[in-house]
């Protein structure tokens, strides 16, 4: 996994989200703990009902959804403290990413 990740969430209603959040921080190769995050912080995006959580081997495969670009800018704002400071920050990181927050929101689609 990469630095920043991808993850589609396949739904109820015939419909696919997307978003996006760090993708080190739980683990660089099981992406079962960051699937199970994704599908807690699923609920206040209004998915219910969960078929599916793939994390995707590319940004680019979300780069169609309505706020690719928008959340794209705003993980690029917030630079990862390499060196001394990346344990704490990864700590915190997945702390808030297990508490709903750093997950950020791409949009729906159709199926």
């Amino acid at each position: 996994m990469e630095d920043v990740i991808a993850i589609k969430v396949k739904g109820g209603h015939k419909r696919i989200a997307a978003f996006m959040t760090w993708g080190r921080v739980f683990d660089k190769v099981d992406t079962l703990p960051i699937q199970r995050a994704i599908a807690n912080a699923a609920a206040q995006f209004g998915i219910r009902e969960i078929k599916s959580i793939i994390v995707c081997e590319s940004l680019q495969e979300v780069a169609h959804f309505p706020y690719f670009y928008e959340v794209l800018l705003m993980i690029s704002w917030k630079p990862i403290p390499f060196g001394k400071k990346y344990k704490a920050w990864a700590t915190k990181t997945r702390r808030q990413i297990l508490e709903g927050k750093e997950v950020y929101f791409l949009g729906f689609l159709n199926i």
